[in-house]
């Protein structure tokens, strides 16, 4: 199984996120070389936390499975 990597950017926010009164907005992408999950919040922590959740909800199952 190849390894994790991950990249935080800074994105611009929608209509949606200016009404909910979210100043900034980072983007995490993390993958594997195959796969890809996306994660987003207001801070570069939120958002990494985010594509980690669900990284870990589409593919724990196939990672424990492989072992």
């Amino acid at each position: 199984m190849s390894q994790l990597s991950s990249r935080t950017v800074r994105i611009r926010r929608g209509l949606i996120d200016c009404v909910r009164g979210i100043e900034r907005l980072y983007e995490t992408k993390v993958t594997d070389g195959y796969r890809e999950v996306t994660g987003r919040g207001g801070t570069i922590d939120d958002s990494q936390q985010a594509a980690r959740r669900k990284w870990e909800t589409n593919y724990a199952e196939e990672a424990a499975w492989r072992r």
